[in-house]
């Protein structure tokens, strides 16, 4: 007996299916690569706890937001870095665009994102832990 050759319709719509087959996977190979970031250092790196992924998608406001955690209660923050709260577990935070003295009436800490300038601290502001740009200031009595 012969081959069986299939007919040419049906030979087309194996190809067909099985081009759109390939064409959706090639297509799916860039978003599959930019789906994750830092895939280097996970594939460096793929047992990491999550506090390493969590400083090197986040840097240092990840450890900022840590030490807050560790500030003694009642937290209350003013920050110029719209992120931190997030990550400053506790803190009644308020997010502000600039540091004036007439503003840290009833809070106990004025966290200094990078990029902002606090070039003459008011008085009554201490410095207490800086961590990369971050700067973290303690509010003193004369503002309470």
């Amino acid at each position: 007996m012969g081959k069986r050759i299939a007919p040419p319709g049906q030979l087309a719509r194996r190809l067909a299916t099985w081009g759109s087959a390939a064409g959706i996977v090639l297509l799916a190979l860039p978003a599959a690569s930019a789906a994750v970031d830092f895939k280097g250092d996970l594939l460096r790196h793929p047992f990491m706890s999550d506090a390493e992924k969590h400083r090197l998608k986040v840097g240092s406001r990840y450890d900022v937001g840590l030490y807050l955690q560790t500030l003694p209660p009642p937290r209350r923050l003013w920050t110029t870095d719209g992120l931190l709260p997030y990550y400053a577990d506790g803190a009644d935070a308020t997010v502000g665009a600039s540091v004036l003295p007439e503003s840290l009436a009833g809070y106990d800490y004025v966290v200094v994102s990078p990029g902002q300038t606090l070039a003459d601290p008011p008085p009554g502001l201490t410095l207490v832990h800086t961590d990369g740009d971050y700067r973290l200031y303690r509010v003193d009595q004369l503002y309470k």
